[in-house]
């Protein structure tokens, strides 16, 4: 094999063509038909490659096979570079169902289905709930000119909070400590305790009082107090009793008070229906149909459906009141009322004058301790010690005191603010003979109102007719 001339190598790099191709991954060959029997030699090939900034993944095969027999203008695939391998991040692995629908279902005349509400979803204690991937890191690769091409990092994902729960040493499998239900909301998971109660609750049983959840199947009778940390479920129909829940109660059928039932939660309350029954909800009272009961909720009161009756009682909601038909042709006396009511602004103005009243007695400690430090003689027992240890505690306790009136006052502001826009929406009728009190503006109903909102603009209250 003879050497190459100096014209004929300046030639070859003339006329031998190197392509960098896919972002500079692969690099092709084609090489020049010199004259005569001068050929390649595998330097020769190197050097044009690296000519060309081709110095990584180079096939060596190829180089032998082309300085051996050449293959003249073709292109030869000579060079390929490793590709970047991205990281994947952390995920969890759910064993539990966590996409529960909260919502009740609608049915075709418009009345709410509150079965699908009534679920819940639960484990056993030593169950395995959710299993942890960990992240894969991703590696770097190189193109055919020497250049790092960075792989995506793959990132973990912090562990999961909450409670009923244990984490394994190799921090990948949560496993239920508890058998109970078990609830996911954001990166917390909660598993607490249900009591499941298959009978009626009557005069065979005595009262219940538990910390978790409760599921009802049966009925409940009148007279007995059905009182929960947690929510409330009721599958069976509930007389004339008593439910108290830190967060929600749900009846699947309805309940029919007699005068004496009542409810009250730190949730929302939800039935097909209520009659005769005193409810206080922190949030939303909804139901199909609602008679003659006292309602307090402090975002909404809802009542759905094509019949979607309102009648008799009195109903406040903070913000406003939902309802098909209020009232009925009988004219029977229904009291609405939403937005701030007036005991509302007596206890913020009370609440503002108390918070005066604490700050001027807090200044008026806050001198006596500082004549009482100007007294004191360093390095001696003042004979003032006993009485300043008393203001200083006075002093503590009355911060304390202001603090937790000023809070109060916030809230009450905060909802006032919120509740200026409060309205009734009634989208069939509004019967005579209702009472209506919207942000302490009252009007009596004298005439129907046809499928409208109601709310009040400066000194009076308005109709405003649907479009």
């Amino acid at each position: 094999m003879s050497d190459w001339s100096r014209p004929t190598k300046e030639l070859m790099y003339k006329k031998t063509k190197v392509a960098l191709r896919n972002d500079k991954m692969e690099a092709y060959i084609t090489l020049y038909a010199p004259v005569g029997k001068d050929r390649y030699t595998k330097e020769m090939i190197y050097e044009i490659l690296r000519f060309h900034h081709v110095i990584y993944g180079i096939d060596d095969d190829v180089v032998n096979k082309l300085s051996e027999k050449p293959c003249y203008g073709k292109e030869i695939l000579i060079a390929k570079g490793t590709k970047e391998v991205d990281g994947k991040d952390g995920y969890f692995v759910y064993f539990f169902d966590t996409r529960v629908d909260r919502n009740p279902r609608i049915l075709e005349d418009d009345s709410v289905d509150y079965y699908a509400m009534t679920r819940i979803v639960t484990v056993s204690q030593g169950e395995i709930i959710v299993r942890y991937h960990k992240a894969i890191q991703g590696t770097n690769g190189i193109d055919v000119s020497g250049s790092i091409r960075v792989g995506k990092i793959g990132r973990d994902l912090p562990p999961l909070k909450g409670k009923g729960f244990k984490l394994s040493e190799d921090r990948l499998i949560y496993t239920a400590l508890i058998a109970g239900k078990i609830e996911l909301s954001g990166d917390r998971i909660i598993i607490s305790n249900v009591l499941e109660i298959r009978e009626d609750i009557d005069y065979l049983q005595g009262d219940i009082l538990f910390k978790g959840d409760l599921m009802i199947y049966g009925n409940i009778s009148s007279g007995k107090v059905v009182e929960s940390e947690g929510s409330i479920v009721v599958r069976g129909h509930v007389e004339g009793a008593t439910l108290r829940a830190g967060k929600d109660v749900i009846l699947e059928n309805g309940m029919q008070g007699a005068g004496k039932g009542s409810i009250t939660c730190g949730g929302s309350i939800s039935g097909k229906f209520f009659e005769h029954v005193e409810m206080n909800a922190r949030v939303n009272i909804t139901a199909n149909t609602i008679m003659n009961c006292t309602m307090v909720a402090g975002n909404e009161i809802i009542v759905t459906g094509k019949r979607g009756i309102l009648l008799g009682g009195s109903a406040y909601a903070g913000r406003k009141i939902t309802a098909s038909t209020i009232g009925n042709y009988a004219n029977i006396k229904t009291e609405l009322v939403v937005g701030v009511r007036e005991s509302y602004r007596k206890k913020f103005l009370l609440l503002e004058k108390q918070i005066d009243e604490l700050k001027e007695r807090l200044s008026q400690v806050e001198a006596a301790i500082a004549m009482i430090t100007e007294r004191e003689i360093p390095d001696s027992i003042s004979p003032y010690r006993d009485q300043k240890i008393r203001l200083l505690r006075t002093k503590i306790n009355m911060n304390s005191e202001i603090a937790e009136k000023v809070d109060e006052w916030s809230d009450l502001m905060e909802f006032i603010k919120s509740s200026k826009d409060a309205k009734i929406v009634v989208h069939k009728l509004i019967y005579p003979g209702c009472l209506l009190k919207i942000n302490c503006l009252s009007k009596r109903i004298k005439d129907e109102i046809v499928a409208s909102y109601v709310q009040r603009n400066g000194d009076v209250i308005e109709m405003i007719p649907f479009i």
